[in-house]
């Protein structure tokens, strides 16, 4: 276990981290079990603060997130993995940029918000790490670093603990250089009953299709697919 003193990273060249354990992070486990794992920082963690990429008072992050370690991190704590440290976010997982590079490339963006996860495990520090969705803040920073990027279906995993931006939008994601990792922390998060499934709340019912300005753009083989899939959407149990 890491003690619960927290302590800066001075020696990373790519910004990745807020705060970690160097000695942690050098492990090199083939499992979830010992596995060191990176936590984007709007996701609270008892043993390291949660910073959110701000310089607000704790009192006011603690009163945002609501819990000194968020469900997620708890459940992976159990399965066996070992938070290595916090990894940077751009702030409040949405304005300004973190000044995390890209460890292929430190000319180019490492993408965001989730850009400390995908660079700590870019650059080797760990093989896994936690990052968050709310547009595009998973699957971008994975893409720009070549790595897998997994943003679940919403509500696949519980979000308590994680700083919120749009509850109907939020996900939390994971990044890895190998999808079997991604497929292990998976079972582990999917296990816990959602919020949806918690307070039995039911799935919003409506569909849009929405045909921006660049629809013209569109092959119209393309504008086909999309027409048929929408027509077989609408036709389903899911919008009766």
């Amino acid at each position: 276990m890491i003690s619960g003193s927290s302590l800066t990273v001075g020696d990373d060249r790519f910004g990745a981290w807020v705060c970690g354990d160097r000695q942690v992070m050098a492990a090199r486990p083939d499992t979830l079990s010992g596995l060191p794992i990176g936590v984007k920082d709007v996701i609270a963690t008892r043993d390291y603060p949660t910073r959110c990429g701000t310089n607000l008072p704790q009192a006011v992050i603690q009163a945002l997130l609501e819990k000194d370690e968020a469900d997620c991190v708890s459940d992976l704590r159990q399965a066996g993995a070992i938070v290595a440290g916090k990894t940077v976010t751009a702030e409040l997982a949405t304005y300004q940029p973190g000044n995390t590079v890209n460890p292929l490339s430190i000319a180019r963006s490492p993408g965001g918000s989730s850009s400390g996860s995908a660079a700590a495990v870019a650059a080797g520090d760990v093989r896994l790490a936690l990052a968050t969705q709310t547009a595009g803040s998973t699957i971008r920073p994975a893409s720009y670093c070549g790595l897998y990027g997994f943003k679940p279906s919403y509500d696949r995993y519980a979000l308590a603990g994680v700083l919120a931006t749009s509850p109907t939008l939020d996900t939390l994601g994971l990044i890895a250089d190998e999808l079997g990792f991604i497929q292990a922390a998976d079972r582990v998060l999917s296990a816990r009953p959602s919020f949806l499934e918690e307070t039995a709340a039911p799935l919003p019912r409506r569909l849009v299709l929405y045909r921006t300005s660049n629809w013209e753009v569109l092959p119209a083989e393309h504008q086909e697919q999309i027409e048929e899939l929408a027509q077989r959407l609408a036709s389903s149990s899911i919008c009766s």
